[in-house]
């Protein structure tokens, strides 16, 4: 028998911290799809039921068309329930909905459901485990923090399916049973970066095997260039070019500068940002790269810079801030705009 577990779907997030409108409202519905494409997927292989660990919502106020496309779904895969744990971020966001019969929440009226021998159970401390089912348990929270899993083995659990990271892990809980974050199936952010997709839980007489499963779309994608050798704005362009070759142009990118730079150099970032912005679906050009500053060479400089810059070492720590710091207050000895 077949399992598919996902979590952390965010359904309904507002996308519009980065995005314009139109391209929020794209991607608000392209992870509608997501969904769908997983319930797909699901009755495609044969998948008894899906498990959603937590956070099928981005919030306990959902729209309608959200709410009605979601439901809507589960009903038309009715050979296939849908067992739901709310989480965090949705918590009673099912309240006074009228739910399709394979639509099914986790609650303390129905703490597990059964096929055959295995159960699916949420998972609370204090919770026993049977020994002559196979037990897939369902928690949402942070590992040391809402749950120590380190602390469950000998407890019975054959799958501990787990929401809340965003990226897939795994890890043994004992000789018999496994712990899995699914992660997220699409990454909406530049902290949702990396392959995407949901586990499929196979249980064979009582060997239960998982595997991660890719779910194609659109991806968030950063790129680390070192710029420490790009002086002109041919160098920086060829560089940040070199760094983009062969990635899809339907992606969310963001190239992220490192390395150091002379005091004084020019960036020409902006400029190559806007070329970018044109190809991409989404691109930008986050600068974190440091000063390649000698404390010897303003050791004796008398000038308003050099004081400057002296007074910025000694008060704060070697790091991205500081080189802000220092970049910004140069750019304003000179007389130039700060950003």
């Amino acid at each position: 028998m077949k399992f598919l577990h996902t979590a952390d779907l965010h359904l309904d997030s507002p996308m519009d911290s980065k995005l314009p409108p139109e391209k929020a409202k794209e991607r608000r519905a392209e992870l509608l799809t997501a969904f769908s494409r997983m319930a797909e997927r699901a009755s495609e292989i044969g998948v008894r039921a899906v498990i959603i660990a937590g956070d099928l919502f981005d919030r306990k106020k959902v729209t309608r068309r959200a709410m009605k496309y979601v439901l809507d779904t589960a009903a038309r895969y009715s050979g296939i329930d849908f067992l739901v744990l709310e989480g965090n971020h949705d918590g009673s966001a099912f309240e006074n909905e009228i739910l399709p019969n394979n639509f099914k929440l986790f609650s303390n009226e129905a703490t597990f459901f059964d096929y055959e021998n295995i159960r699916v159970s949420a998972y609370s401390d204090g919770v026993t485990f049977d020994p002559s089912f196979v037990n897939i348990s369902v928690f949402h929270g942070a590992d040391g923090t809402d749950l120590d899993v380190s602390r469950l083995g000998g407890k019975g659990i054959d799958y501990l399916a787990l929401g809340h990271y965003h990226s897939y892990s795994t890890g043994k809980l004992d000789p018999r049973g496994v712990w899995c974050y699914s992660g997220c199936p699409a990454g909406r952010g530049f902290d949702e970066c990396g392959e995407k997709g949901f586990i499929i839980i196979e249980v064979e007489n009582k060997n239960v095997s998982h595997s991660f499963v890719p779910l194609a779309g659109r991806s968030v994608i950063e790129l680390d260039v070192d710029m420490s050798d790009g002086v002109s704005l041919s160098e920086q362009e060829r560089i940040i070019s070199d760094a983009l070759s062969g990635v899809d142009r339907e992606n969310l990118v963001r190239v992220r500068i490192t390395g150091t730079f002379e005091l004084g150099r020019d960036k020409f970032y902006d400029h190559i940002a806007e070329r970018y912005k044109k190809e991409f679906y989404y691109f930008e050009i986050k600068d974190e790269s440091g000063l390649k500053i000698e404390p010897k060479d303003y050791a004796g400089d008398i000038s308003l810079k050099g004081e400057f810059i002296r007074l910025v070492m000694k008060e704060m720590p070697e790091g991205a801030a500081r080189s802000r710091v220092i970049s910004m207050g140069i750019k304003a000895l000179r007389g130039e705009d700060i950003e």
